[in-house]
């Protein structure tokens, strides 16, 4: 992937408070970008993201499908996590949220271009600990985490020692 988003999501906006969150992976973001942004036909799509067509459609068919759900359920998405890697070195400034990358001699970054805030995250690390997280549930009330059931959101399970709700670690609640 060449660049991260340039945002971390979007909201509705007027009417009632948000549903909840929807959490769009980049390689969502990727194929919705590459087919309906770029116009690319899905074959060229798929090899751009180095996956077949059929995968293409199936991350493509998710995004489309994640997208209605926010739309008609008034909920937030977000873009974060996933199965990605980034052509370059990409960071997001927890100030302003600009995304940005440093020229190759700026390697040790201190601080936003835009902002100069202090407060930066590396993109790609964010990637990293959210496919590290991928795989765990961890309870809201003791934190005790546990292996995630393919098929079965967090959300839907109970924790086995004090029985609170589960959560993806990391995310807060909503």
């Amino acid at each position: 992937m060449g660049r991260p988003p340039m945002v971390q999501g979007f909201r509705p906006f007027g009417g009632k408070e948000y549903a909840g969150n929807i959490e769009m992976l980049f390689e969502e973001y990727e194929a919705l970008k590459l087919a309906d942004y770029d116009m690319y036909p899905q074959a060229r799509a798929a090899r751009e993201m180095g996956v077949s067509r059929p995968t293409f459609t199936r991350i493509y068919d998710s995004a489309l499908k994640k997208i209605a759900e926010a739309f008609v359920e008034n909920k937030q998405i977000v873009l974060e996590g996933g199965a990605v890697a980034f052509d370059d070195e990409w960071f997001r400034c927890n100030n302003c949220k600009n995304t940005f990358k440093m020229p190759s001699q700026g390697k040790d970054v201190k601080q936003c271009p835009v902002c100069f805030y202090g407060d930066i995250e590396h993109v790609n690390e964010q990637v990293r600990r959210a496919q590290e997280n991928k795989d765990k549930c961890e309870c809201v009330e003791c934190g005790h985490q546990v292996n995630h059931t393919p098929g079965i959101p967090c959300r839907d399970m109970t924790c086995p020692q004090c029985g609170g709700p589960m959560r993806r670690p990391g995310k807060r609640n909503s």
